[in-house]
């Protein structure tokens, strides 16, 4: 709320007398002439000569909270100002004069506003707000949570101060600089919606405004000055500032944006393991609303539109949390994270949550998105988040239908192995030939697949995966069975292995998955790799010649 002081300032250096019923007033739109004023409103300021101040104060129903500036003024209106429970500030000047410095005051205000409106429509970003409020202050901002971590800090560093470059650089205050720094206030009961100043050891100034929800604290705002600038008008540009965010997340009571900016401060946290105790994850986990429950599961949702993540994102979110209402979700890292909470580590699609709408969701908005497993362990929650990122990668390239948008960690954790495995592969042999990994029999088919353009190598894998049944098999490659059954005979006319043996129907899983890594997602030719030796060097005719060209791959 603006101080009285700053209204009453204006009018230096003359002579000013003032009785007020409030220090605090609200937010000024229009400055009037008391004589055309039937009834008066809080989001306006008065003025008027003497006589024409008396008159308004008795004729008005209720002044009480209402402020009113005058042009001179003896002690008959003061006496009648405090009766009517008014704010009167009389000055020995001229009524246009009052009126131009006072204009002059709320026009700053209203361009502090517009200012501040405008960094709400870039981005809907609250990043663009803390640093357009620390550009019209011409000092730094900085946003905390509860646990006194930094939310938001501007880019504004105008103020050399110790507490102000602990808080840039280690994105905490530590428990000296709390102590120094907000003292016993951290433990008040009633809730001041008005900023603290504090003086600190070296000079220096920092306004304190604590945001409330609830009657509790739920973030501290912090801005530092140096020491000539002690009669700033900190109230105004925080509230300013408080209100803006509110404006973008769109929640009643104007602190709800706190939640989202917790769970994305906590995230960078685990994910820079900055954050790496299991006890403190804990902690700051059960601070979080909702908080999570026993098990944890990230969804990593990627935009492929060329705007990345749609502006404004509070109608998405709030999609979202209709999907998954025991979430936390924040938009980190060029992705919207949720973490959802779970009582078991049972997280398939149905019934847990709507598979047909979330895939609806994701396709209006040209998304994918990653899905880990479970796990109780907090400590392990950096490592869920980066293998789901992988796991996004890698099913926007494996995919087996165009249309899927949802990938799980199970269905595609052995890709996500090989995927190590070629890094350590080519670290360890110096190149990327990961077929020498697969059944030599798997590249002939391949091969025999590349030059003939057939899908031999898709069959014997969902014959495989599906016990070397017919009917699965045909159902799963969405094949007539008797198709199925013709290449069934073309395959074992050109392998000579036992595919009622589970080794070999593994081995051959795998291998085909080896493969389609290779072609699809590493984007290698496999066709050029798997005929790098010339015909000439074939020394067989017929089946046994094709098995040795594959074997000779490996050798």
């Amino acid at each position: 709320m603006p101080e009285l002081s700053y209204w009453i300032n204006a009018l230096k250096p003359c002579e000013r007398r003032a009785t007020a019923t409030t220090s605090e007033i609200g937010y000024i739109s229009a400055i009037h002439f008391v004589r055309n004023i039937y009834e008066p409103s809080g989001d306006s300021i008065y003025i008027g000569s003497e006589e024409e101040m008396k008159a308004g104060l008795l004729r008005f129903k209720s002044c009480r909270g209402i402020t009113f500036f005058s042009s001179g003024g003896g002690q008959e209106l003061i006496e009648l100002a405090l009766k009517r429970e008014a704010n009167l500030v009389t000055a020995d000047m001229d009524i246009i004069d009052i009126y131009e410095r006072l204009s002059a005051v709320m026009r700053r205000y209203q361009n502090w506003n517009l200012r501040l409106l405008e960094a709400t429509n870039i981005r809907n970003d609250i990043h663009d707000i803390v640093n357009a409020a620390a550009e019209l202050a011409e000092m730094p901002l900085i946003l905390l949570n509860s646990s006194l971590r930094v939310i938001y800090c501007s880019d504004f560093r105008g103020v050399s101060d110790p507490i102000a470059e602990e808080l840039f650089r280690d994105r905490v205050l530590s428990v000296g600089s709390a102590a120094k720094l907000l003292g016993d206030d951290r433990s008040e009961r009633k809730p001041n919606p008005s900023p603290v100043l504090r003086r600190l050891e070296n000079g220096n100034l920092c306004w304190i405004q604590k945001v409330y929800k609830d009657n509790k604290i739920i973030s501290t705002m912090l801005l530092f000055a140096p020491p000539e600038r002690e009669d700033f008008d900190s109230a105004t540009i925080l509230e300013l500032t408080k209100k803006s965010i509110s404006r973008i997340m769109q929640i009643p009571g104007g602190a709800g944006y706190w939640t989202e900016a917790d769970f994305k401060t906590l995230l960078d946290d685990i994910v820079s393991q900055r954050l790496t105790d299991e006890r403190e994850i804990t902690s700051r986990l059960e601070q979080l609303s909702p908080a999570p429950s026993l098990y944890c599961t990230f969804i990593i949702v990627e935009f492929n539109s060329p705007g990345g993540i749609p502006h404004p994102f509070t109608h998405l979110f709030i999609q979202l949390e209709e999907l998954f209402p025991d979430s936390n979700a924040a938009v980190y890292d060029d992705f919207v994270v949720l973490m959802i909470s779970r009582p078991d580590r049972v997280f398939q699609p149905t019934p847990i949550f709507d598979n047909e709408r979330f895939t609806e969701l994701l396709v209006r908005y040209n998304a994918y998105a990653s899905i880990s497993n479970a796990t109780s362990r907090r400590s392990m929650l950096r490592t869920n988040y980066l293998i789901s990122k992988s796991i996004l990668r890698l099913g926007k390239a494996l995919r087996l239908s165009p249309k899927q948008r949802i990938f799980f960690f199970e269905d595609y954790a052995e890709y996500f192995m090989i995927d190590l495995c070629i890094n350590s592969f080519c670290e360890l042999l110096g190149h990327d030939d990961i077929i020498y990994l697969t059944h030599p029999e798997a590249i002939a088919l391949a091969r025999y697949d590349k030059e003939n353009n057939t899908n031999l190598l898709d069959v014997l894998y969902y014959y495989c995966l599906n016990n070397c049944n017919v009917v699965r098999t045909a159902k799963a490659a969405y094949m007539h069975r008797n198709t199925v059954t013709k290449k069934i005979a073309q395959i074992q006319e050109l392998i000579k292995s036992d595919l009622n043996n589970a080794q070999t129907q593994q081995r051959m899983i795998f291998s085909y998955k080896i493969l389609r890594y290779f072609d699809k997602y590493a984007k290698i030719n496999l066709k050029e790799r798997l005929t790098v030796i010339p015909p000439s060097e074939y020394e067989f005719s017929g089946i046994t010649g094709r098995l040795r060209a594959g074997a000779q791959i490996l050798d």
